[in-house]
Parts: C-alpha cells; sequence; structure tokens
C-alpha cells in the first residue's frame, strides 16, 4: 500500500507532500487511521501552525485530517520516513 501525508499552513502557507510504499493491510490502515484522526469539534490549530491529512496514494475519499500528536508509537519510523520525503506541492 501507498500512504501519501499532506502538510499544509505554516508561516509560509507551503503545501507539501510526501508518497511512501508502505505494508499496512487493510485492517492496519483503518486502525491508523482511527487513532489520528483529528475528533470532531476539536480545534488544535494554532496561528499559523501546521495541518495534516492522510490518504491512500491518490484516493482523495481516504483523505482524513490527522492530529500528528496521536500517532502511535508502533508507527513512529513509518511517519519518520514520510516526513523525510515531504516536498513542496507544485
Amino acid at each position: 500500500m501507498q500512504i501519501k501525508l499532506i502538510q499544509s499552513g505554516g508561516l509560509t502557507g507551503t503545501k507539501m507532500a510526501a508518497t511512501v510504499a508502505c505494508k499496512l493491510s487493510e485492517n492496519d490502515w483503518y486502525t491508523l487511521v482511527k487513532a489520528v484522526s483529528k475528533k470532531p469539534g476539536v480545534n488544535n490549530k494554532a496561528k499559523d501552525g501546521f495541518s495534516y491529512t492522510l490518504q491512500k496514494n491518490e484516493d482523495d475519499t481516504s483523505k482524513t485530517a490527522i492530529d500528528i500528536q496521536a500517532i502511535p508509537e508502533v508507527h513512529n519510523e513509518l511517519f519518520e520516513k514520510i516526513f523525510n520525503k515531504l516536498k513542496p506541492v507544485k
């Protein structure tokens, strides 16, 4: 499976994205999304802060706003790999 992380916001407002291949099963994907999804009605966005979405490859229907503070420890290596690949979107 390939997953895509999109980072937007920040002081410059530069949108960045990265796609990585991973060995997540469908069940692992849904468990991850459930763990990191932003809770409805909670505004964690700081002024000039970043916001993040996660999706399966280019499947916009799977796009989910996430809270990066909620990433389970078991997925730290995966997210480190994703963050290291972030590049500006043109």
